[in-house]
């Protein structure tokens, strides 16, 4: 995406680039916090992340430019808020796939044991 010039992400710290910091730093900390203070409640995570994504759309990227971390180029906010939107929703998606996968787990482990135990 940063090849079709939708966003530039400048030099950063090294060994890190802007990019790197950006999306380890306080972005993926804060979907992760969202994700676990809201994770089985959809609506009330999508809502929430939402509003977190606003905000730092609308007001939060004019600080970013400033610093020279990130500043978009070919793409609107509203776009990139569309972007943010269907990242929240593979992170919950991903999650939501995981819980079931580990849950069939433990209930075959549930059934070994207790088909054992007889």
């Amino acid at each position: 995406m940063e090849k079709e010039k939708w966003w530039r992400f400048y030099k950063g710290i090294p060994p890190l680039n802007s990019m790197d910091i950006f999306n380890i730093g306080p972005y993926f900390i804060t979907s992760l916090w969202v994700l676990k203070l809201t994770y089985g409640k959809f609506p009330k995570y999508f809502m929430s992340n939402t509003i977190l994504h606003i905000l730092f759309i609308f007001h939060g990227i004019k600080y970013i430019q400033r610093l020279n971390i990130l500043s978009l180029v070919k793409l609107t906010k509203v776009q990139y808020l569309l972007i943010d939107a269907a990242r929240a929703l593979i992170l919950y998606g991903f999650q939501y796939i995981q819980e079931k996968i580990q849950a069939c787990f433990h209930s075959i482990q549930r059934k070994r044991v207790h088909s054992n135990a007889k």
